[in-house]
């Protein structure tokens, strides 16, 4: 099985299907297949528990994670508030959990506009499991 791993915030104005339908078509712009795409939250977007944990879960399965990534949104009420981490510390973050468990995949980034759940993505990173750790 292949699946998708992407955090966004907890904010519910976010719609998990619109997004997903949005990283069916990221995984086709870059001639990628998934099973499944996972849409796992954490207030502000942060990286938590939740994506640790399913790539942990991956891992004792036997599934392989073919993309993983992050996006914010604008209008953020954790970010207003001060909660939410810069995304490049986010993507650091991603970074490292992912050649900790030796997984190769692409990750990447973007912003969601909160009034459409519309997704400007950004730069792809490649994740390297024998990259040098940051």
């Amino acid at each position: 099985m292949q699946l998708a791993i992407i955090q966004v915030c907890v904010d519910d104005r976010l719609n998990h299907e619109q997004l997903r339908i949005q990283v069916w078509h990221k995984l086709a712009e870059l001639y990628l297949k998934a099973d499944h795409v996972f849409i796992v939250n954490e207030l502000g977007g942060n990286m938590g528990a939740n994506f640790r944990n399913l790539l942990d879960m991956t891992l004792q399965t036997g599934t392989n994670v073919v993309l993983a990534g992050v996006l914010h949104h604008d209008d953020c009420l954790a970010h207003q508030a001060g909660f939410r981490r810069p995304m490049d510390d986010t993507l650091a973050q991603m970074t490292r959990a992912l050649q900790e468990r030796k997984i190769n995949c692409p990750l990447v980034s973007g912003n969601i506009y909160t009034a459409n759940n519309h997704i400007v993505w950004l730069a792809d990173r490649k994740i390297a499991a024998n990259s040098p750790k940051t």
